[in-house]
Parts: structure tokens; sequence; C-alpha cells
């Protein structure tokens, strides 16, 4: 039969509340060296560390393709509710802090894959941040920083 405020067109009302958690990441990677030549699809994965609840890792490869490589964020285990959004800049920094020249810090926001676990969710060309790997050569020594921000929408 329905609900009497419904049926009667009273008024309701509801709102959307959103949390965020945010946090940052350095992965620094020495003796570059030692890593060039691992091979296409294998890469170096840093800590696990943990924002909004949820544990992730940056993943990189030194051999992507064609004298470049790049980095990317993983989620490690699953999804805990649907919905929820990650905000996520990566950048290569050189050994003296600041950004390599020629490469811009990449920005994504993506919807958390619901119950996957170990997915590179920012797996996109457009969501890896990629570098020529002469630049990694030259320093030997950088750090892959991610930025990122959880943000989960909850209707009351």
């Amino acid at each position: 039969m329905g609900n009497f405020s419904s049926w009667c067109g009273g008024e309701t009302s509801s709102r959307c509340v959103t949390k965020t958690a945010t946090g940052a990441h350095k992965f620094e990677v020495t003796n570059y060296s030692l890593l060039d030549g691992m091979g296409a699809g294998n890469c170096v994965s840093s800590n696990t560390f943990s924002v909004g609840g949820y544990d992730w890792c940056i993943n990189f490869y030194p051999d992507a393709y064609s004298g470049r490589a790049f980095a990317c964020l993983c989620l490690q285990g699953t999804a805990k509710e649907p919905g929820v959004m990650v905000k996520s800049t990566l950048s290569f920094l050189g050994s003296d802090g600041k950004p390599y020249k020629g490469t811009e810090p990449v920005t994504a926001t993506r919807t958390l894959p619901f119950s996957h676990v170990g997915t590179e969710i920012f797996s996109g060309w457009e969501d890896r941040v990629i570098v020529e790997k002469s630049k990694l050569q030259a320093d030997g020594c950088f750090t892959i920083r991610c930025d990122l921000t959880v943000m989960r929408n909850t209707v009351a």
C-alpha cells in the first residue's frame, strides 16, 4: 500500500556526506642501473601504505617500453564498499627532490573496483607517470611520490 507520507505528498529529505582521507608515500629507488634490464612486465613495488582504510603500493616498471619506465598505483586488498572514489597524483622526483624536467605529475580519479585484489586501478596509459630511462640513469637514485585522497559518500 505504500508509506503514508509519500501517499499524502509529505516532505522528505536526505543528505550526502562526503568523508575524505589524504596521505602521501615516497618510494625511493636507489642504484637504478641494477634494475635496468629486468624485462618488460616486471616490476618492483614499494612497501604497503594505508590511506582511507585501504592498503596501497606503488609499482615501478623499469623496462616498460621503448626506452621508457613508468610507475602506477596498486590497491592491495579488496574494496570494502561500492562507490569509493580515489584521486591519485604520481610524480618522479630527482635526487634534489624536484620533478624531472619534461615529466609532468599524473593525476587521475577513479572509483575503486569492488572486490578486486591486487589491482592496478590506475592502469590506463593516461594514469601512469612515464619517464625516459636516460633521465633515471643520469641520477641513479630517484623517488616516486604518490599523493592520494580516498573519498566516501554516505547518504543520511
